[in-house]
């Protein structure tokens, strides 16, 4: 087993997928860092000792060391918030990027020790707060956070069409069954025929979605947003590709939509250390 601590220099946050650049302010104590086998990461917390004195005598594998293939489990640390005054002088004020079970990005930055400083990388991670806030002498509030995470799954893309004049019932949502940016190249169209009579359909080229809208014998659009979802989960090439859900009982008629894509998918990187010489 191979193990080392750093000491925490910053810990930043930002969108899921996105580079972190957003300072969760100071930070207390070491991360451990073990390595037990190939395929199995344990990052604990650890406050009682300091984390200078050990790491030049724990750091000779660190080159054998890769985040990239490893998932991580919990990682714990202290975070210095702003303490609110009398009365309420023992409410700690997180900001909003630490509030229980956010979901960012996350890069954790180590101190620099003889010219070298290590970061810790997180495309996407759960924060949440942990046990009861303590004040120290110095009048600071410190919180334990615990990050968790979430990268093993890719975000799939999503669209949703609405009516011009919406209500709780009139949207559907597709979401690729995929995760990732392959999604992004989906799109969906609902079609107007503009002739009397006409039943459900959906076609499906390539990507390509459209859902040819049903109309009564005055040409009036009678599909429903549930009619539409089901027609396209029903539909084997179209399923294949996205999931439709209907808002609300979807008992709204929907309204036609000019192609459009999904949009948000993300390929999201595994956990990675990375050695940085200063």
């Amino acid at each position: 087993m191979s193990e080392f601590i750093l000491a925490t220099e910053k810990v930043e946050v930002g969108a899921i997928g996105e580079t972190p650049s957003i300072d969760l302010g100071k930070t207390k104590g070491g991360i451990i860092f073990r390595q037990n086998a190939a395929t199995e990461v344990e990052i604990d917390n650890d406050q009682d000792v300091e984390p200078e004195s050990i790491i030049t005598s724990k750091i000779r594998r660190e080159l054998e060391i890769n985040l990239a293939d490893c998932k991580l489990s919990n990682l714990e640390m202290l975070f210095d918030g702003e303490i609110q005054e009398a009365p309420n002088d023992n409410i700690l004020n997180l900001p909003e990027e630490a509030k229980d079970g956010v979901v960012k990005s996350i890069k954790i930055t180590s101190k620099t020790l003889d010219g070298i400083y290590y970061t810790i990388t997180m495309d996407r991670a759960r924060i949440r707060p942990e046990g009861e806030i303590a004040v120290n002498n110095d009048g600071n509030a410190v919180l334990t956070l615990n990050v968790v995470n979430l990268a093993a799954s890719d975000i799939p893309a999503t669209l949703s069409f609405d009516n011009a004049s919406p209500d709780a019932n009139s949207k559907v949502t597709f979401t690729a069954r995929t995760g990732g940016t392959t999604g992004n190249s989906i799109t969906v169209a609902f079609v107007d025929p503009g002739i009397a009579d006409q039943t459900l359909s959906v076609d499906v080229v390539g990507t390509d979605i459209t859902v040819n809208l049903a109309t009564d014998s005055g040409s009036t659009i009678t599909s429903t947003a549930d009619d539409v979802a089901k027609a396209v989960n029903g539909d084997v090439d179209a399923s294949a590709l996205v999931y439709a859900e209907a808002s609300g009982d979807g008992s709204t008629v929907v309204e036609a939509h000019a192609q459009a894509s999904l949009t948000g998918g993300k390929d999201l990187n595994a956990p990675k250390i990375t050695k940085v010489t200063a």
